[in-house]
């Protein structure tokens, strides 16, 4: 018999006895653990041949006392000794690869036995005999691996014995560890397990291709703190050029922050309310007097609203929920403005909103040139419902244009602002989210996910970009071993900028 072992870092493996074996009777036994010149003594885990190699065999041809035996049913028997080495308590899978000698194993009739001393043993432990391979045309293992969950305390080892027989007689092959698991893999698509935890509590685990934990329940209630994909490989997007980015996944206090860190202040919420984003969390605002104020910000050199600057893009999210009722506007024409560069005492170089007719409004402040200009599109801002909106600024000779995209429609562009060359100073104006501190007009609905970029990104760029903070989502669940007592199953998560993550 040979014995392959997947070691733990934390735990030694080993095996102490390869095999136990009746030749006459039951009651004169081979033992594994003891030199055939030697006393058996009383106890068969501690041989007086301190030499004794482990996964040596060896003979001995004494009289086996049976009520070290545990059950005299079984022909065959291996003994696992595990010790933990870091001073730490352990409650664990063990893995073992196992080859057996052809009429030896014959299928369905282990168990697994934890073994305290003479005649003192554990009720069978659950073990999972799995990718197993049989002798031609036999029910008998050629090999197999097994898994178990090991328990021992700091600093010690316990020993394990692994039974089997040669044939099922008197062996209930069917038997019922009852351990309230199960793993059901629905359409190639969906995992659901379920399992009972030692205080008594069910829990729920699905998970499902296009999606990712889908759901995380204990005694049918969701966790909460599981939310839909919370539980999923993410890639936080990074490119030279991003220079401003608000997730809005705080979820609590008065306080955003921009995650690409330059920005050194944060950004004040004022009177707007936390609520679910496109992607986690996001901001509600009432329209009457909510906003993020970032105070003069996004005016340094290189950022969108300095004096000398000639390109960039701004992305966002946004669910109004009503753009008709309120008939307020700044002087330069914004209603619903959802972002805003300005304020009464200074200049004002940027302002975006909505109008009635849910096409978008942008006004533009230029060294030399400040105008607004209605974007009209093929479809409309759909109220009630997410809308990916992106500004692209480009003021360089060469193009002098500008362009707004919603949700999937093309860019359309103007150049409405060609006698400007660079954004006009508006050193000391607040750059706000949810309104415009010029004539306060505000945004009624949630935003989410803003950033601004110091370059006209190319289409596909703004496509791959758009999401931010990308979670994956699971692309394929492929079953690799389903069993009682464990299952495991490779999720393939898709690609997220330029990540892709396999799990086990």
């Amino acid at each position: 018999m040979n014995t392959n072992l997947h070691k733990n870092t934390k735990c030694l493996i080993s095996v102490i006895f390869l095999s136990m074996l009746v030749v006459s009777s039951l009651s004169t036994m081979f033992s594994t653990t003891s030199n055939p010149n030697s006393d058996l003594g009383t106890d068969p885990l501690n041989p007086i041949d301190d030499n004794l190699e482990i996964s040596d065999t060896y003979q001995v041809g004494d009289e086996y006392e049976l009520d070290e035996w545990w059950n005299t049913t079984y022909r065959y028997r291996i003994g696992i000794e595990v010790e933990e080495l870091d001073g730490i308590d352990r409650y664990q899978p063990v893995e073992l690869y196992l080859e057996f000698d052809e009429s030896e194993y014959y299928e369905g009739t282990e168990r697994l036995i934890a073994y305290y001393g003479p005649g003192s043993w554990s009720d069978p432990i659950p073990v999972q005999v799995w990718d197993a391979e049989k002798y031609s045309g036999t029910d008998f293992i050629h090999n197999c691996s097994i898994t178990f969950l090991a328990t021992v305390t700091a600093n010690s080892n316990q020993t394990y014995f692994f039974y089997y027989n040669e044939d099922d007689d008197n062996i209930n092959t069917n038997y019922d560890y009852g351990t309230d698991f199960s793993s059901i893999f629905t359409g190639g698509t969906t995992l659901t397990v379920n399992v009972r935890g030692d205080s008594g509590s069910d829990y729920k685990l699905v998970l499902e291709e296009g999606s990712a934990v889908k759901t995380l329940e204990k005694d049918g209630i969701a966790l909460n703190y599981h939310q839909t994909e919370s539980l999923s490989p993410e890639r936080q997007l990074t490119v030279s050029s991003l220079k401003f980015l608000v997730h809005m996944d705080e979820n609590t206090g008065t306080r955003v922050y921009d995650s690409t860190g330059n920005i050194a202040t944060w950004g004040n919420v004022d009177g707007a309310t936390w609520t679910s984003g496109i992607v986690r969390y996001g901001l509600h605002f009432d329209g009457i007097n909510d906003d993020v104020d970032f105070g003069a910000e996004l005016e340094s050199p290189g950022d969108p609203f300095h004096g000398s600057t000639t390109q960039w893009t701004m992305t966002c999210w946004i669910k109004p929920d009503d753009i008709t009722s309120d008939t307020s506007q700044t002087n330069h024409g914004t209603r619903n403005c959802f972002m805003a560069k300005a304020s009464d005492p200074y200049n004002d170089n940027f302002e975006i909103g909505i109008n009635a007719d849910g096409t978008i409004h942008v006004y533009l402040d230029l060294d030399g040139r400040d105008s607004q200009f209605n974007f009209q599109f093929t479809g409309t801002i759909n109220v009630g419902e997410w809308n990916f909106v992106a500004l692209k600024v480009d003021l360089t000779k060469a193009n002098y244009k500008v362009g707004v995209r919603v949700n999937d429609e093309p860019f359309e562009y103007t150049t409405n602002w060609d006698a400007g060359n660079d954004m006009d100073e508006a050193y000391g104006s607040q750059f706000t989210i949810g309104a415009s501190e010029h004539i306060n007009n505000y945004f009624e609905g949630d935003i989410d996910e803003v950033a601004f970029y110091d370059e006209p990104l190319s289409d596909e760029d703004i496509e791959s970009y758009k999401y931010l903070s990308n979670p994956s989502v699971i692309d394929k669940i492929i079953e690799l071993v389903d069993g009682d007592i464990f299952s495991r199953y490779q999720i393939d998560w898709s690609e997220t900028f330029d990540m892709h993550v396999t799990d086990i």
